[in-house]
């Protein structure tokens, strides 16, 4: 379909086993060996106006940056912020959070809302236009230890570790229908899955590499330790209740058996 509607367009074919970070890297691959000097990494389930790509170029080159985020806002809802950028608060459980997440556009800051741009610690991977000496300089996303969900974040992070400084535009949007995203469940699994964004490996890579000294063990606990002592203690108190239900139902015809008996 794709192609019989965009012939120009190289489709590039990854497996399930590619996962996001590595079917990027074989897109990024791909363009730095065609010599491309923009990279911009995307959903598939956006949507974004005509002159969206062409917008991001003009601003990033305006201004000589090396990396531009953009705004993304629910579709269904106009003006509701998902992200505008990313942040991590090290010594806490809030390591990469989304900036103003489910917050109206008119109620942001005066001063972001007519900005043309600004800093950012992190980005999520969807709508970032990235220039090539980019990768040349720091690599490509991180399959190994982070192969689904956080490499778009680590790559900014290793960026700005690097002396590159990452940015994001309020003015320029994605419209993202994350309705019809599956909600993430919270099993003790996911723990351990690499497709869940609580897989504990990448979330481990990031503290051990970009976490002050100073904060880590106390952000290993409120990140790794704290969510899985909290998992156990709800199994722990929904066994115990199931227990307490079992318990008055067995009274209940211990008392039957003995009230017959009596009578």
């Amino acid at each position: 379909m794709i192609l019989m509607n965009y012939p120009q367009v190289h489709l590039i074919h990854a497996t399930n086993h590619d996962f996001w970070t590595g079917a990027t890297n074989l897109g990024v691959s791909y363009a730095l060996k065609h010599n491309a000097e923009y990279i911009l990494t995307i959903n598939d389930d956006a949507y974004v106006s005509h002159n969206y790509v062409s917008s991001l170029v003009k601003l990033i080159d305006k201004y000589n940056l090396d990396i531009l985020g953009s705004r993304i806002d629910h579709m269904g809802q106009p003006g509701l912020i998902w992200s505008l950028g990313a942040y991590c608060r090290w010594g806490s459980k809030d390591i990469l959070q989304l900036a103003y997440g489910q917050c109206w556009i008119d109620n942001l800051p005066q001063a972001i809302i007519l900005s043309e741009f600004f800093q950012v610690d992190s980005l999520p991977g969807n709508g970032v236009l990235i220039k090539s000496p980019v990768f040349k300089k720091i690599g490509l996303y991180n399959q190994i230890f982070l192969p689904h969900y956080h490499a778009d974040s680590e790559f900014i992070m290793r960026a700005n570790k690097n002396g590159i400084i990452s940015y994001i535009t309020p003015q320029i949007i994605v419209y993202n229908d994350f309705d019809l995203e599956a909600a993430h469940s919270s099993a003790f699994s996911d723990f351990f899955s690499r497709k869940s964004h609580l897989f504990i490996v990448p979330i481990i890579y990031i503290i051990f590499n970009y976490c002050p000294w100073s904060l880590k063990m106390q952000t290993f606990f409120y990140t790794c330790f704290y969510p899985s002592l909290k998992y156990f203690q709800c199994r722990y108190i929904k066994i115990l209740n199931k227990s307490r239900v079992l318990l008055k139902k067995s009274i209940k015809k211990i008392t039957f058996v003995i009230f017959s008996f009596v009578k």
